[in-house]
């Protein structure tokens, strides 16, 4: 697994790298591209529906539901209404190893970092559910706060969790396929071209070369391009794109040109046009809205 494929993103602070973002649409707009990550991903869906796609396949994700995202498994979030709003909570899970070997560390932590995995859904039938929801709320309102001590409290509030699910044996043990399973090649496949969109997007981005990448012709990796992602080529990096520039309106003073053009766009118009009919507001209104 190559590690420029990665998501390059510092998470919390270089002593405490546990982060929680809040997400929500507005006119059924958000969409956070495929990408991937070492640690552990939990998706707490307060209200609404969003699509994920998870190593090229789709689910729909409930409101009141709890999702866990392992390790290095490519995904992909889509909103289906205007009323999503869910939380993502992302932390290492080797910050949780105790330091000696320990009768926890032994049952628990060594076992999720070699061959055990989270399960995918925690849902309100299953066993656990109320106590894991309680930890994940306080877990976030932990975050919100940052209160003196934050941060014990959020490994307190992880930890249990994990006892929860062990308690209630909610656990999966990791049967891999080995490497050359068509699975891996697949999964591979879609982050060769992530990682070429990533590192290209500021440049000319070609279907024609990602093709190249994976020795298809320009009319099968369309094909294959829109039945992986869900959208075309071209509206996928449309998307990339502007998920950059609305990071760069919210935290620079660019002008609305400059982060056009430092997104990747090279026609401001076409930039404007595009991320109207993606965020259903201008940038300028996007600007505003995300310094109230």
């Amino acid at each position: 697994m190559k590690s420029e494929l990665m998501e390059k993103r510092q998470r919390g602070t270089q002593l405490f790298p546990f982060q929680h973002y809040k997400m929500n649409s507005i006119n059924e707009n958000l969409f956070v591209p495929y990408h991937w990550h070492s640690e552990i991903e939990i998706i707490y869906v307060v209200s609404g529906k969003v699509n994920l796609l998870l190593n090229g396949e789709e689910f729909l994700l409930k409101d009141n539901h709890i999702y866990f995202i392992n390790r290095e498994l490519l995904h992909q979030f889509s909103s289906v209404d205007s009323g999503l709003v869910y939380y993502a909570y992302v932390f290492p899970l080797e910050y949780l190893d105790f330091k000696l070997e320990d009768y926890s560390q032994t049952t628990s932590m060594n076992p999720l970092s070699k061959n055990r995995l989270f399960p995918f859904c925690v849902a309100p039938s299953t066993p656990g559910y109320k106590q894991i929801r309680g930890e994940m709320i306080e877990l976030l309102q932990i975050s919100e706060n940052k209160e003196e001590g934050y941060q014990l409290n959020v490994k307190a509030c992880l930890f249990k969790i994990i006892s929860i699910l062990q308690q209630k044996n909610l656990f999966i043990e990791n049967g891999t396929t080995g490497k050359n399973s068509s699975r891996a090649v697949r999964t591979a496949e879609i982050k060769g071209i992530v990682s070429y969109i990533q590192n290209e997007y500021k440049n000319s981005v070609s279907l024609e070369e990602a093709a190249t990448l994976l020795n298809y012709s320009p009319s099968y990796f369309c094909t294959f391009f829109k039945v992986t992602f869900g959208i075309t080529f071209v509206e996928y990096v449309n998307h990339f794109r502007v998920e950059k520039a609305c990071i760069l309106l919210a935290s620079t003073t660019l002008s609305v040109m400059e982060v056009g053009f430092e997104a990747g766009f090279k026609n401001f118009s076409y930039f404007i046009r595009v991320f109207k009919r993606i965020m259903n507001m201008t940038p300028k209104q996007y600007r505003n809205q995300s310094i109230k």
